[in-house]
């Protein structure tokens, strides 16, 4: 999982316009392990659908550093932008939110444990 989130890190470098990929422009910001969980799904998703962010970003009427600060976890998804990211990631999007929810339940099963 960490390989998969310095990725997130490194393409978000690459795909951002507003900044030299030679300065550090981004840091990680991921509090959790399931706010990681949810941004490495999303990246995923998006890679399978063969989309770069800026991809992405257009077919949703975002920009593209919108979709850079979700997948690097700056910034936190609400349920009604997870419902529009799903719809055009994933072929059945409620299959996927039942799927990343039953893994969200693992995560704080696990934290319960170690508690």
């Amino acid at each position: 999982m960490n390989s998969l989130v310095n990725e997130i890190h490194h393409d978000a470098i690459l795909e951002s316009t507003s900044k030299s990929p030679h300065e550090d422009v981004v840091k990680k910001s991921i509090h959790s392990k399931s706010s990681e969980l949810l941004c490495a799904r999303l990246v995923e998703l998006r890679k399978q659908a063969g989309l770069s962010q800026r991809d992405l970003a257009s077919k949703i009427g975002r920009e593209q550093a919108l979709i850079a600060r979700i997948e690097l976890g700056e910034r936190r998804v609400d349920v009604l932008e997870l419902h529009t990211l799903l719809s055009v990631l994933s072929p059945d999007p409620e299959k996927e939110v039942l799927s990343i929810f039953s893994a969200l339940n693992e995560i704080a099963k696990e934290s319960e444990s170690h508690s």
